[in-house]
């Protein structure tokens, strides 16, 4: 089951930091990380995350022309097995980022990951979808948009909602995660969310820049 879910998003930083509890064993934890920067300065991706003394491991990453300026960078950090209590999450980025936000949460029952994937695009839908491979798996998604634009899930009845945040403080970005539960074996999963104009003031009042990335994993 879904445990818990903690997030947090900020301006101008090298590092994030959020509390996060974990009540339960057979646990695995997934922190969904975006960054952003303006032009001429790359996105920093991620050096590392712990949570307490116990170190995450990168699952996945998509950062669509990385070389250039003003663009987005998503990653997707895991642990099995964290342990119980509750400790802070600590994002660590390889420079500073204009914008950046930590999304994570908990589920239990689940120890193992499989079947990653990630895409990214333009436009007003963002939309991810892949092959589950195992029977009863947790089916988690996380997407970002380089606009601040508002991220509203498009979910089927099993689909939720886990975190969203909009128009950060400094720059125009926003993110949000949901999952799925109970996907069978060899079963499409697939997972979309509608790009509008956000309410925050920070956010952007044109729609014609909807660049977003998305990552999908399922967990069992």
């Amino acid at each position: 089951m879904h445990e818990q879910t903690s997030a947090t998003f900020g301006g101008n930083v090298s590092a994030l930091g959020v509390m996060h509890t974990v009540t339960s064993a057979n646990t695995v934890m997934l922190a969904f990380v975006s960054t952003r920067n303006s032009s001429p300065t790359p996105p920093p991706t991620v050096s590392s995350i712990t949570f307490g003394t116990q170190a995450l491991t990168r699952l996945t990453s998509q950062c669509p022309d990385c070389g250039n300026a003003g663009i987005n960078n998503l990653e997707l950090w895991v642990l099995a097995n964290p342990a119980m209590g509750t400790s802070q999450i600590d994002a660590t980025l390889s420079g500073s980022a204009k914008g950046a936000a930590v999304l994570v949460s908990s589920y239990v029952g689940a120890s193992a990951f499989a079947s990653e994937t990630s895409v990214f695009g333009n436009g007003g839908t963002a939309s991810i979808a892949w092959t589950n491979p195992n029977e009863g798996a947790w089916a988690v998604a996380g997407v970002m948009d380089q606009g601040g634009f508002a991220l509203s899930l498009i979910a089927n009845t099993a689909q939720t909602e886990r975190s969203d945040t909009q128009c950060d403080p400094s720059d125009y970005q926003a993110a949000n995660t949901a999952d799925q539960r109970g996907v069978a074996a060899n079963q499409q999963v697939a997972f979309s969310w509608t790009i509008g104009q956000g309410t925050g003031t920070n956010c952007i009042t044109s729609l014609q820049d909807r660049n977003w990335i998305a990552i999908g994993v399922s967990i069992y």
